[in-house]
């Protein structure tokens, strides 16, 4: 019996780990598209600041 218990904890945690590891790998895919996404649009918005105010002129 006592060896049950522990084999279902063992799958139970198993299973927590699993979530846990793949909540890890999403926000470090997620963190990496946020930074070359605010990257391109900074280097977007200097472009079209820069067009502007050559426009004006």
């Amino acid at each position: 019996m006592e060896q049950y218990l522990l084999n279902e904890m063992h799958k139970e945690l198993d299973l927590i780990q699993g979530c846990v590891n793949r909540m890890a790998s999403n926000s470090f895919h997620i963190k990496g598209w946020a930074i070359g996404l605010i990257s391109s649009l900074n280097s977007n918005s200097s472009v079209f600041v820069i067009i502007r105010i050559e426009s004006k002129y």
